[in-house]
């Protein structure tokens, strides 16, 4: 530790004084942040409800879809962990705007066909059309929105995507269904699923 210190002085040309009194303030409001932020189990343990839970700096706070346990997780696993229907950010559950406005990083299912939302840059979200039918992905403007290449997304999922640039692009998709492939083939119509995107 004191070689450390040392070194530092000399890279910084500090006095071994002024490290010596500053570093133990430095430590003990380190160890006073850390130790306020208990983690998600204990926190939910201690009576917070899951959504309230707080996560340390650099950390997003996800719930599981299935039984709503939190997780203190980096924005990028929480992009993998949403892309895989494990959970959705906590954040986004609170933002969801009923029927016009989309919060970052979620589902997109056939209940939104024909609506328009909106996200802004950077936002992400699973288009989850479902396996019932063998979908066709098209959109119109890929620079204003694109699916995420190299993520696998769960079984009934089409994609992550993101929002690149401000504008608007419209997310189109076409459904057959598995039986249209036999033979011979099946009377069952295909079915069409459009999406207006606004991105702010």
């Amino acid at each position: 530790m004191m070689e450390t210190i040392r070194k530092l002085a000399a890279i910084f040309g500090i006095s071994l004084t002024v490290i010596c009194l500053v570093l133990p303030q430095i430590e003990s409001v380190r160890a006073q942040t850390d130790s306020y932020i208990l983690s998600p189990l204990q926190q939910v343990n201690s009576g917070t409800s899951p959504k309230d839970v707080k996560c340390t700096l650099g950390l997003v706070l996800v719930l599981n879809t299935e039984d709503g346990s939190p997780a203190c997780v980096r924005q990028s696993t929480s992009y993998v962990l949403i892309a895989r229907g494990w959970g959705k950010l906590a954040a986004d559950m609170h933002n969801l705007n009923q029927g016009s406005g989309l919060a970052s990083s979620q589902i997109v299912t056939l209940s939104y066909n024909g609506k328009t939302i909106q996200v802004s840059k950077g936002d992400r979200f699973l288009l989850k059309l479902g396996n019932n039918y063998v979908w066709h992905i098209n959109i119109d403007n890929q620079t204003i929105i694109s699916r995420v290449p190299n993520i696998m997304v769960i079984k009934g999922a089409q994609g992550l995507y993101e929002a690149h640039n401000q504008g608007q692009a419209i997310l189109t998709a076409t459904g057959d269904p598995e039986c249209l492939s036999s033979v011979p083939a099946c009377g069952q119509p295909s079915i069409f699923f459009k999406l207006t995107i606004t991105v702010e």
